[in-house]
C-alpha cells in the first residue's frame, strides 16, 4: 500500500506541473527565464569557475552550467534588459540557479549534505565575481539550512504573482484553464500562507529574500476570485486543508512533497457543489486497476499453479500464531511513524547592492 501511496503522490505531483506549465508557457514574464540559459561564448568566464573542475565526474555539466550562471551575473543588465528593476533581474538569476540545480541533480539534492554541497560551490563563484566588482548587483548570504523543494514553492508563488495579469487575460479566452484553474490556485495558496508566515515576520528562517520579499505580505489581490465566462464565477477562500505542509518547516522535516502538499484535488461549483476533478478520477482509475492487477495475478497463482497447490497443504498442515509483544508492537508503530521523513531545511538570506 505504500508503494501505491507513493506512485499516487507522484502522479499528483506530475499533474500539478503540467498545469503550472498551461497556463504559464509562453507568458512575457516566464519566458525570461529561457534568457538564462544562453550558452554563447560562455567560455570567456571558465575562469571564474576554476573550483569547479574536478568536480565535473561527480556532477555531470556541473562545469558548463558554472560558465552560464558566471555569465549571466555579469551580463545580467543586457541578458534581461526586458526586466528594467534590477531587484526583479536579481530574483530571476536566483530563482533560476536553485531551478537548475534542483533539476539537474535531483537525486542529488534530496540528501541535505549533497544538496548543500552544490549550493555552496555556486556561492562561491558568486563571491568571486561580486569580489571582483563585475558589474554584479545581485549578492545572497549563505545558510546552511538548505532545501530545494521550498526553493520550488517560492518560485511558483513569484511565478503566479508576476503573470497575474497575463494568468487572468488567458481565463476569459480559454475556458480548459478555466477548468483547471481552480486547483492551481489552491496550490498557490497555500504557499502563500507559509509566505505569510516566512517572510511577513522576523521569525521566519526560510524567506528566500529577507526584508526584500515582503512587496506582497499586505496585498492578496491575486487570489481574489476570478470571472471565467459570463456564467462562471470561480470563488476560493483560504481552507486549512489546502496548506501545503503546514508550516514551510514541516515541508523541509518530511522531504519530498506528498499528496497533501499539493493541495486537494476537488473544487467547489457556483452553487457550493462539490466536482470532482478530472486528476482524481485518472489516480482512483490507476489504482483500481492496479489493485485488480495484484488480485488476479495471486488468485491465478493460488488456483492454477504448483505455488498454490503448496500453499494450500501448508495451510492445512499448521495453524501459524503470531504473537507481537508490546515493545515490539511500538517499535513498529514508531518505524511506520517515521517513514519517508528526511530533516533538512532552506532558507537564504538575499541582499541586493545597487551599482
Amino acid at each position: 500500500m505504500l508503494c501505491i501511496y507513493k506512485i499516487v503522490t507522484l502522479f499528483k505531483i506530475r499533474i500539478t506541473i503540467i498545469r503550472k506549465e498551461k497556463f504559464l508557457k509562453g507568458l512575457p514574464k516566464y519566458e525570461l527565464y529561457k534568457e538564462l540559459d544562453g550558452k554563447d561564448e560562455i567560455s570567456k568566464y571558465s575562469s571564474f569557475c576554476s573550483y569547479l573542475r574536478t568536480q565535473n565526474n561527480r556532477y555531470e555539466g556541473i562545469n558548463e552550467l558554472c560558465y552560464i550562471f558566471a555569465k549571466n551575473l555579469i551580463t545580467l543588465p543586457e541578458i534581461l534588459k526586458n526586466e528594467p528593476d534590477y531587484k526583479e533581474r536579481c530574483r530571476y538569476i536566483t530563482f533560476w540557479i536553485h531551478d537548475q540545480i534542483r533539476k539537474k541533480y535531483s537525486i542529488q539534492v534530496n540528501s541535505k549534505d549533497e544538496g548543500n554541497n552544490i549550493i555552496r560551490k555556486f556561492y562561491v563563484v558568486l563571491n568571486k565575481i561580486y569580489g571582483e566588482r563585475k558589474h554584479n548587483n545581485c549578492f545572497y548570504a549563505y545558510q546552511s539550512d538548505s532545501n530545494m523543494n521550498i526553493w520550488k514553492q517560492w518560485k511558483d508563488l513569484y511565478d503566479f504573482i508576476k503573470n497575474y495579469d497575463a494568468i487572468k487575460e488567458s481565463l476569459t479566452s480559454n475556458p480548459e484553464l478555466c477548468k483547471i484553474y481552480p486547483t492551481y490556485l489552491s496550490y498557490i495558496e497555500g504557499i502563500y500562507k507559509n509566505y505569510k508566515t516566512e517572510c511577513c515576520s522576523n521569525n521566519g528562517t526560510t524567506c528566500p529574500f529577507t526584508t526584500e520579499f515582503r512587496d506582497w505580505c499586505n496585498n492578496s489581490e491575486f487570489l481574489n476570485s476570478l470571472t471565467c465566462n459570463a456564467t462562471e464565477d470561480i470563488t476560493r477562500d483560504f481552507r486549512n486543508e489546502a496548506t501545503l505542509a503546514g508550516s514551510i518547516q514541516e515541508l523541509g522535516i518530511r522531504g519530498p512533497i506528498s499528496a497533501t502538499d499539493l493541495q486537494s484535488e476537488h473544487y467547489y461549483g457556483t452553487h457550493g457543489e462539490m466536482l470532482m476533478n478530472k486528476s482524481d478520477y485518472y489516480i482512483k482509475l490507476a489504482v483500481g486497476f492496479s489493485l485488480l492487477s495484484i488480485f488476479s495475478t495471486v488468485f491465478f497463482l493460488y488456483k492454477f499453479t504448483t505455488f498454490g497447490t503448496w500453499m494450500r497443504s501448508k495451510v492445512l498442515k499448521q495453524k501459524i500464531n503470531v504473537n507481537l509483544d508490546e515493545d515490539s508492537q511500538n517499535l513498529i508503530e514508531h518505524e511506520l511513524n517515521n517513514v519517508d521523513k528526511n530533516i533538512y531545511n532552506d532558507g537564504y538570506n538575499i541582499t541586493y547592492n545597487a551599482s
